[in-house]
């Protein structure tokens, strides 16, 4: 750069900067300009903004502000405040302790209810015992915000199965399991459940700490069997019975949790998911949202509660810890729910179905008539054949239905108007009206697909079994179709 060019850069620097200093601006260009860095004008500006309602609620806040502040005045200066304000702050504050020490004692299912307007109600239940696994409760309907996600459904999962929860997107599946697990419906206290919705903390507690960490836990079982040891000596005979029911019950799972092999089950569970030596030693605050997560679904599953109630486990897996995962739940041994939009997983992990079926609600028809369907040792591939005969059962009844309703129409056009026919033109008159009054709906263009893939794989396999080819799994072959319910992917 010549000196001349450097000269007029100097000076078109100087020049700026002298410009915003304001110090070759207006005097009201100045005063402008630093009332703005200061934010004046903000508030009549936010004024203009605001409609009348607002503003008369603007101007009720400031006017009880004012007057807390001249009550908190004449309280400090010892002037007494009238009875009728003394009655009514006294009143008010009673309101709002009462309020709190409510939502300290709340339960998690009526937290729910206030904060995410999830209810649940159900039929009055028999008395169940003191040590069932299983989950049984009648008539169960599940509304969020109004809109029945189910709707007068008996609600079933039997210890040891592990269900594939299967439903449209949006049709509430996870706000369903949100129920489960803040135990909205009548769940047996001995059944211990376990809802992984949320990732591990970030501390400075290492990974496999964090996993295998239970010690509260056993504390407070060493502690009731303490207590039933004790009671055992004045127990009758039939109260000895169940008392040494649930001493084995407890014993058994501080085996489980026996510190001797605490720590090598919990690495070999981080490990399937991912996590090297090294890596198990770092502290949780050093891993991201992700790998956190996989820390808290390695302790729920070395925590191996009764009911484990997961929601898109393998969002955050790799193929290979998805794999492992996959095989680890196969033979999980108390009850598991799961989600998930990976068709391996449900196929290799779970042996029952649980279905969300029916319409979805609307907002003139809030009642959605959903119910939920479980099928009790059912494989997926199971399930996907089964719903593919349901679907050609209801596509061949419409067609049915639609031809005779075609050829009571056409003998009805022909002889309707002749005197020697219209005693059998009434006849079909009145079987028209039956049959219109009968008919299933017309099923929906995937179900249509879905019934002709499967007549195409029955043939398929017929021409396999005459030709002497092997035969192939069906439940494989209609997979894609078969995934498909009106309003988009069935998982």
């Amino acid at each position: 750069m010549s000196g001349w060019a450097a000269k007029q850069a100097k000076k078109a620097e100087w020049a700026e900067a002298r410009k915003l200093d304001g110090l070759d601006a207006t005097h009201k260009e100045v005063n402008d300009t630093r009332d703005a860095a200061m934010g004046k004008g903000e508030d009549q500006l936010f004024e203009k903004k605001l409609s009348k309602e607002e503003q008369k609620a603007e101007k009720e806040r400031k006017k009880a502000e004012a007057k807390a502040k001249r009550d908190a005045k004449k309280a400090a200066k010892g002037k007494p405040l009238s009875k009728k304000k003394s009655k009514e702050n006294l009143e008010k504050l009673a309101q709002q302790e009462a309020a709190m020490a409510a939502r300290v004692d709340e339960s998690e299912a009526d937290r729910l209810a206030r904060e995410e307007h999830i209810i649940a109600t159900f039929a009055s239940q028999k008395e169940q015992h003191a040590h069932a696994k299983d989950i049984s409760v009648r008539d169960v309907t599940i509304s969020f915000h109004g809109a029945n996600l189910i709707e007068n459904t008996d609600f079933a999962l039997n210890y040891g199965n592990r269900y594939g929860f299967i439903g449209p997107n949006g049709s509430g599946k996870s706000t369903i399991m949100k129920a489960i697990a803040a135990r909205c419906l009548p769940i047996p206290e001995s059944i211990d459940l376990f809802f992984l919705d949320q990732e591990y903390p970030a501390t400075d507690t290492p990974a496999l700490d964090a996993v295998f960490e239970v010690d509260d836990e056993r504390k407070a079982l060493e502690a009731e069997a303490e207590k039933i040891n004790d009671a055992l000596a004045d127990a009758d005979e039939e109260e000895q019975e169940q008392l040494n029911q649930r001493l084995q019950a407890l014993y058994e799972r501080l085996d489980e949790l026996d510190a001797a092999t605490a720590e090598a089950r919990a690495s070999a569970i981080l490990h399937g998911l991912g996590f090297t030596p090294k890596m198990q030693k770092m502290p949780t605050k050093s891993f991201s949202g992700g790998w956190r997560m996989r820390v808290a679904l390695a302790r729920a599953l070395f925590l191996q509660p009764t009911c484990l109630v997961l929601d898109e486990p393998t969002n955050h897996l790799d193929s290979a810890a998805r794999a492992w995962l996959a095989t680890y739940l196969a033979s999980y041994e108390g009850t598991l729910v799961l989600v998930s939009h990976d068709t391996a997983m449900l196929k290799r992990a779970c042996d029952s179905i649980a279905e969300i079926t029916g319409d979805a609600p609307t907002a003139d028809k809030p009642g959605s008539g959903r119910r939920l369907e479980t099928y009790k040792s059912c494989s997926f591939d199971q399930w996907r054949q089964q719903r593919a005969e349901r679907a050609q059962r209801w596509v061949s009844t419409y067609e049915r239905q639609k031809e005779e309703e075609r050829d009571l129409e056409d003998f009805i056009r022909r002889f309707g108007a002749k005197a020697s026919k219209a005693t059998q033109a009434k006849d079909r008159e009145q079987k028209l009206k039956r049959l219109r009054e009968e008919m299933v709906d017309r099923p929906p263009r995937d179900v249509i697909d879905l019934a002709a893939t499967l007549a195409d794989e029955v043939e398929a396999l017929k021409r396999a079994q005459r030709d002497g080819a092997p035969e192939e799994n069906l439940g494989d072959t209609v997979a894609s179709p078969l995934l498909k319910v009106r309003g988009g992917p069935v998982l």
